[in-house]
């Protein structure tokens, strides 16, 4: 299945953004703890993986640390990576990290092809406990479908990139149902950076008025979207913000229908 990246060319706004909420054309999602599980399960096996493969690379360029001291310079890194991602709205790239991770180490840079094994290597980890769809996501998603409503994902990314993350919605079934996907790493900024919305919605040739976003975290998802003018729905926990909340994905539909116009119309596009 194609779908658009949005490291490609996007498509022009069809129309200028309505000032008002209008029937919802587009549904956009979170990925990690929405429509998938969250990272807790499996992320002790994952980091394993990852400092392992780290760890087996500096070996092969002839540096021999020990696998600990490896595992504590990552466990900093990713302390790093997250004060990035909240205070600078964007997501470092797995060859920043590695080249992080050896300037703490006090050891020169890996080869492009070694730094090029590892970052697969922590790529693929994902692989390792692979996160399994929410219960009711794919249910969800086919209802949406059939009203005839757009259907994006909207997610930052971590060590797995989004081309991997795109493989695991082909590996449950869900890719097909998505008409965009927009993944931190392939655009250089991340969530809740209102353009990680607004873009999508290009893609999608459907203004803010017309779109919501379903997410369960208050910050990126829920503010996220607010700003960019969106409706949002708070997934798991109550949020205020939220303009609904819910607690299952089986909830979606009933709740959206009413708002969801039965025939597309060229004005509202």
């Amino acid at each position: 299945m194609s779908t658009p990246s949005l490291s490609t060319k996007l498509a022009p706004p069809a129309r200028p953004i309505a000032s008002a909420d209008g029937p919802i054309r587009a549904v956009t999602f979170d990925l990690w703890a929405t429509l998938i599980e969250g990272h807790q399960r499996g992320s002790a096996a994952r980091d394993v993986v990852r400092s392992n493969a780290l760890t087996h690379a500096l070996h092969r360029n002839g540096s021999l640390v020990d696998h600990q001291r490896v595992q504590e310079v990552m466990s900093l890194e990713a302390t790093r990576w997250e004060r990035v991602w909240r205070e600078r709205w964007v997501t470092l790239r797995n060859p920043e990290r590695v080249a992080w991770m050896l300037q703490q180490l006090e050891l020169p840079a890996l080869s492009a092809a070694l730094t090029a094994d590892v970052c697969r290597a922590f790529d693929e980890s994902l692989w390792e406990a692979p996160p399994e769809p929410n219960p009711g996501a794919r249910e969800a998603l086919q209802s949406l479908k059939n009203m005839g409503v757009e259907l994006a994902v909207i997610s930052d990314t971590s060590y797995s990139t989004g081309k991997m993350l795109r493989k695991l919605l082909e590996r449950y079934h869900l890719l097909e149902f998505f008409d965009c996907l927009t993944f931190s790493d392939e655009v250089g900024i991340s969530k809740p950076n209102a353009e990680m919305f607004l873009a999508t919605l290009r893609a999608l040739r459907v203004g803010p008025a017309f779109a919501v976003h379903v997410g369960d975290n208050p910050f990126t998802d829920v503010f996220g979207a607010n700003e960019a003018g969106l409706r949002s729905v708070a997934f798991g926990s109550p949020c205020d913000e939220a303009t609904w909340n819910v607690e299952a994905l089986s909830e979606l539909p009933a709740l959206l229908k009413p708002l969801v116009a039965a025939r597309l119309s060229p004005l509202s596009r």
